[in-house]
């Protein structure tokens, strides 16, 4: 969404909103894209006008919200007459808040529940007539109640109601409403607290003996007493037998239970809205009004508004208008009204200049290049070609191809500024397209600019989103063909491509292609006088032919030897000496593809190159260090923390000496550096001639390894910017071309090469090696590749029993590493001996409180509850838990783990409510310290609600679940072992066969057929086919999860029983008593 420019004046807004209570308001305000009162009130209002505003942008336009005093139609009609007195231009004005919906006999999406929004088609003053004998009689006459809706309200309602406009809008207000609800934490109140009593049935008190006033209700159309009405339907008892069934909440109370959604989607609806300064409170009244006036909701304040302004009522639904109403809905349906708003602006036609001439966005990493001159023909042809209405049914696309260092980029960033002089109502975004890494982060930051639904979730596919999203203007360079898949699409937008390979440019551009050659002379003149900042530098003009001439033309060894001209004062004369005696190497050349453009065969970029280094060298050390270590990783955004660490002062000279000259450029408003591409080349075949690159590869490996975070929630942002670089250091040239763009298989990818390398710089048995093999096996476990990790692990911990020995820290910890992965796969036997020496070594070497020796102890005792040693392992754990407590204090994740553990140890002896109380703490704790969307967190929420089912307590268990659920298919990925562990729970709270089944083939796809979870699944759908009267189907389940289960974990394992009692009971189930005795038997 663009950002929309402030109107003048008063004048200037079109649109207002109008909520009367401050919960309605609240849901709007957080609606607002951008406030323009944050620093005071800067339109005032009119002389007389009593009015609070607020000002700002909602959907794209711009609004002014004012604020009800109170209720009903005289208020709305003050309001709204103060509003045209102070904002002239106002020609719309949405009524936004909650109502009262009428039920209706439609089995679809037209059947109204709690939570939807109502649209008005129109306003009917319900309570507008007089009361004569037998009742009250409704004026109707034209002339005596409100009119039509004007035509364009009329039109442009009629045009949100066509099938494609209707699901438009109700997937952006559902994407809004997501963003809405976690920014006010209003929660949807669950599917089942959406009752609808039937008309007839009243909210009273059913012991008509114990009220007189309601006993009454039954024989005459008169009110409940006034405790009655003030009571909830529990506590009333209100007979639930009297709701009425619906097939749309049935259905979707149905998808909630199996997983499916975690609650009902709310739908929009149209039709006329009875207004009245009455609550609604009577089922009865409500239909008898509804059948007469064709009415969908009910509210309070349209009437008012309708003679004053043109006037659209869009209000959630939070309850139906009868005595059975509470205020549990209205905080959700004032969101879900919130939401719809913002749609139903960016919708509505608009005709101000305020609305439509909005300020671009601006994503491009570079300031300006004050000294680009010329290439005025190539600009002239690229600013026509780039201009979107020359395609309009097409996106347009345009390239611009030319040789390395010939001024592409240059060409580019001066056609983006210009565009944005042009047009500052674009947007323009640079995409560089180096590696998918470079891509994708590129991807992610101008999708959160744009406020991309999930952008900002560490397993979203980010390509895959800003693709489905697309519809922006871009330029950008493309390396990688398998990228272009995810190019934007969009008829007002124009993509500019920058390339060497003219057949790339051909392919993705056809005919729009814009070959960029050397500079004339007269172009290469102005750009060297430009460059020098001393005009003695110059000297005759013929001097500085011969030099050009030298230099090809070329712009980016022009920049280079001005570079060192302005650094040493060096007139073009004597520079000139000293380029014809540089002897340059031929091996600098190498891997230069365009060596044919070179008429006396001496490279000018490579010579310009060493002609300034030569000087460096000598004068600032760690200059050129740093040039090495820049040239051994990704040359786009190399981060300042990224290098080397120095005296301050020291690094800030050789930054300064390496930007002066024209080796590095700073990113514009960014600590960050990037190096051009032939640049990097010179330098790495400068280190190849001194046989010195495999001595700087080893120094730049080792930093990156020692400063690379290990890959955790918290440490994404960093990791995520080091990634291309420590990739980089294997193949300085191949760049990943992965085109799903994981994080990862980006992740591993960096650990094999880092390892690679180490192995080849360092030798496979160097103690840096041996660690980045357990870094290997560290990533893999994250990853949930358990089979990978354990082989990684058990190589590490042989090559660190050989280098380090076998009591070593570092040996333990490895080992400590593979024990935790044998008991993850289930492989509880052969871990336990490696258990015994592991928590004796530690002992031995750290001590008995070392939390490594503490964390071998817990590891033990999970071996005994995965055993079924149940006692052992607990008493264990609040061994530990009691040293932890005194060592490292209750807040240390460790401890935190223990806690964790001690908690399922208690669910497993059915201590339940211990086991509760354990979880809430830890749950409590972890939220505070980690955070509440952290892999451990998430872990403690699945204890938690095991405990709860345990104890029977289902709804607040299966609540849990659902949001635990939730959460780690936001942070983890819908496979990975954690989000099925929460699929499995969730299942198996209702035995639910198509939740239990899902997480089955998961878990033998993710962890293998024979792991105890797997089998854990395998058991449980068992059981949900024994629901369903399947027994011969639940007897092969049984029978497959016993045999597995007596070769995993033993005939006497309680997991192994368990499975023995669900084939018995099968069975039995089917009349065969005596094959189940016999199993009881055993």
């Amino acid at each position: 969404m663009t950002e929309v420019l402030p109107p003048g004046d008063r004048g200037g807004f079109e649109t207002a909103i109008i909520c009367a209570l401050r919960l309605e308001a609240d849901a709007v305000e957080a609606s607002f894209d951008k406030f323009w009162d944050d620093d005071g009130d800067p339109y005032g209002r009119a002389p007389g006008d009593t009015n609070a505003y607020t000002t700002g942008v909602i959907g794209g336009r711009n609004v002014v919200l004012a604020f009800m005093p109170g209720m009903g139609k005289g208020s709305a009609a003050s309001v709204a007459a103060s509003i045209r007195s102070s904002f002239g231009g106002i020609k719309l004005a949405l009524l936004i808040g909650v109502c009262a919906g009428v039920p209706n006999d439609s089995d679809g999406e037209h059947q109204v529940l709690l939570g939807d929004v109502v649209i008005s088609k129109g306003v009917v003053q319900y309570d507008f007539g007089r009361q004569v004998d037998g009742g009250f009689k409704r004026k109707t006459d034209v002339e005596e109640s409100l009119g039509r809706p004007s035509q364009e309200i009329r039109s442009s309602v009629a045009r949100l109601e066509t099938a494609r406009s209707r699901k438009r809008l109700q997937d952006k207000t559902l994407n809004y409403l997501t963003v809405l609800i976690e920014k006010t934490k209003l929660q949807y109140p669950g599917a089942t607290e959406d009752k609808l009593y039937k008309a007839t049935y009243g909210h009273m008190h059913h012991d008509l003996s114990s009220c007189t006033a309601c006993s009454r209700c039954e024989e005459e159309d008169v009110s409940a007493c006034d405790i009655a009405l003030e009571s909830s339907c529990s506590e009333l008892k209100c007979d639930e037998n009297m709701l009425v069934r619906r097939g749309r909440l049935d259905r979707a109370m149905d998808e909630i239970h199996q997983g499916e959604t975690a609650e009902q989607n709310p739908v929009v609806h149209y039709g006329l809205v009875a207004s009245g300064d009455a609550v609604m409170k009577s089922g009865k009244h409500r239909d008898r009004i509804a059948a007469e006036r064709k009415v969908i909701a009910f509210e309070m304040e349209g009437a008012g508004v309708w003679d004053n302004l043109a006037c659209i009522v869009i209000k959630g639904v939070c309850d139906y208008g009868d005595s059975h109403k509470n205020k549990a809905w209205q905080g959700y349906a004032s969101a879900t009204a919130a939401a719809c708003i913002k749609a139903f602006l960016s919708e509505w036609p608009t005709t101000s200049q305020f609305q439509i001439l909005t300020k671009g966005h601006w994503h491009v990493p570079f300031g300006r290049n004050e000294k680009f001159v010329g290439r005025d023909a190539h600009l002239k042809e690229l600013m026509t070609k780039l201009h979107p209405q020359n395609y309009e049914d097409d996106c347009n696309r345009v390239a611009v191809a030319g040789l390395g260092g010939i001024g592409k980029t240059q060409i580019a960033l001066e056609a983006a500024f210009r565009i944005q002089a042009k047009y500052p109502y674009q947007s323009v975004f640079w995409v560089p397209a180096i590696d998918t890494t470079s891509f994708e982060r590129a991807y992610r930051e101008i999708g959160q600019k744009l406020r991309i639904a999930r952008i900002n979730d560490d397993k979203a596919d980010v390509k895959s989103l800003m693709f489905y999203n697309r519809g922006s203007e871009g330029n950008g360079s493309v390396a990688s063909l398998a990228l272009a898949e995810y190019l934007p699409f969009s008829r007002k937008g124009s993509i500019l491509f920058t390339t060497r390979n003219h057949k790339v440019a051909v392919r993705y551009a056809e005919v729009n292609v814009i070959t960029v050659r050397e500079m004339n002379e007269g172009e290469a003149l102005q750009l060297l006088q430009a460059s020098l900042i001393d005009g003695s530098l110059r000297g005759e003009q013929g001097i500085r032919t011969k030099l050009l001439d030298l230099l090809t033309h070329l712009p980016l060894a022009i920049k280079q030897a001005a570079a060192f001209m302005n650094a040493n004062m060096t007139p073009v004369s004597a520079y000139l000496e000293i380029y014809e005696s540089e002897d340059l190497p031929d091996q600098l050349s190498t891997d230069f593809e365009d060596q044919g453009r070179y008429r006396d065969g001496k490279n000018p970029i490579a010579t310009t190159w060493l002609v300034s280094f030569r000087q460096i060298k000598d004068r600032d050390k760690l200059a050129a260090d740093y040039l090495y270590f820049m040239s051994c990783i990704a040359q786009q955004d190399i981060p300042h923390s990224l290098l080397p660490n120095n005296p301050l002062l020291k690094q800030t000279e050789a930054i300064g000496t390496l930007k002066a000259y024209a080796f590095i450029t700073q990113r514009e408003a960014q600590h960050s550096y990037y190096m051009h591409r032939l640049v990097r080349i010179v330098v790495q075949n400068w280190l190849k001639v001194r046989n010195d690159l495999h001595m700087w590869a080893g120094k730049t490996l080792t930093h990156i390894a020692n400063v690379f975070p290990w890959p955790q929630h918290e440490t994404r942002d960093v990791w995520t910017v080091y990634l291309p670089h420590a990739q980089s250091i294997l193949d300085y040239r191949n760049y990943c071309s992965d085109q799903e763009g994981a994080q990862g298989k980006l992740l591993d990818l960096m650990h094999h090469q880092v390892l690679k390398l180490r192995e080849k710089v360092l030798g496979k048995k160097q103690v840096d090696t041996l660690s980045s093999m357990a870094g290997l096996g560290l990533a893999l476990a994250e990853q949930g590749k358990h089979e990978a990790a354990e082989r990684m692990d058990r190589q590490t911990l042989q090559l660190r029993k050989e280098v380090l020995g076998e009591e070593h820290s570092s040996t333990l910890d490895t080992m400590s590493n593979l024990v935790t992965m044998l008991c993850t796969q289930g492989k509880y036997w052969e871990a336990e001996n490696m258990f015994q020496q592991l928590v004796k070594s530690q002992e031995k070497v750290l001590g008995k409180e070392h939390p490594h020796t503490l964390s071998g102890m817990g590891n033990f005792a999970t071996q005994f509850s995965r055993q079924g040693r149940s006692k052992e392992a607990e008493i264990m754990f609040q061994q530990i838990l009691k040293a932890q407590e005194k060592v490292l204090g209750k807040e240390y994740l460790d401890t935190l783990a223990t806690m964790h553990n001690l908690g399922l140890e208690l669910s497993n002896q059915s201590r339940h409510e211990e086991a509760e109380k354990m979880h809430q703490q830890t749950l409590e704790l972890r939220e505070k310290v980690l955070g509440k969307e952290h892999p451990k967190t998430l872990s403690s929420m699945n204890g938690l609600g095991k405990a709860l089912s345990d104890q029977g307590r289902h709804e607040e268990a299966e609540k849990m679940h659902q949001q635990s659920l939730k959460l780690r298919e936001k942070v983890l990925g819908m496979k990975h072992p954690d989000t099925v562990t929460s699929m499995y729970y969730l299942g198996i709270l209702k035995l639910n066969e198509k939740v239990l089944g899902k997480s089955l083939k998961l878990r033998e796809k993710v962890l293998g057929k024979e792991h105890p979870d797997t089998i854990s699944s395998m058991n449980g759908l068992g059981k949900a086919l024994s629901n369903q009267g399947r027994h011969e189907e639940t007897e092969k389940m049984h029978q497959e999860s016993l045999k597995l289960r007596e070769k995993v974990l033993g005939k006497e394992h309680p997991d192994t029983l368990s499975s023995m009692n669900g084939l018995r009971a099968a069975l039995f189930d089917q009349g065969r008593h005596e094959e189940a005795e016999k199993i009881y038997q055993q």
